[in-house]
């Protein structure tokens, strides 16, 4: 469940999302550092717990929020 709701975050970054567990429900801000609809031409660093061909503002730190 939790890896669906983080994919689905993921794919509009500039919109807040609610996150649903539990009867519960929590809402997050957009993905901190998107700024533009367009993507950035920085490529994203790499880190062992992501997959390389991620979009530019799928970061360790926007996963940490």
């Amino acid at each position: 469940m939790v890896m669906f709701q983080e994919r689905a975050r993921f794919e509009n970054p500039h919109r807040a999302f609610t996150y649903r567990m539990h009867g519960y429900e929590s809402i997050v801000g957009p993905v901190k550092g998107v700024y533009s609809t367009a993507a950035g031409s920085v490529k994203p660093r790499g880190h062992s717990l992501l997959v390389e061909n991620r979009p530019n503002f799928v970061t360790i730190l926007a996963l940490g929020e």
